[in-house]
């Protein structure tokens, strides 16, 4: 099966040097963990649908 890659969209805050970094740590066997560099914003998306799942560490965020 070929390796798909996952579509990035931007950091909901939409700033600049809001980027995603990949996180090995924070990923599960199930999704991808990818950290905002700006703000430090958690995106998890799913490895089977490649949908985001949830954003993590930002209450002040509407994803």
């Amino acid at each position: 099966m070929p390796e798909q890659k996952i579509e990035v969209p931007a950091c909901p805050r939409r700033e600049n040097g809001h980027l995603w970094r990949f996180d090995r740590e924070r990923s599960t066997r199930d999704c991808q963990a990818d950290v905002c560099q700006g703000c430090g914003l958690v995106r998890l998306t799913s490895y089977r649908t490649g949908q985001v799942e949830r954003y993590e560490g930002a209450a002040d965020v509407d994803a």
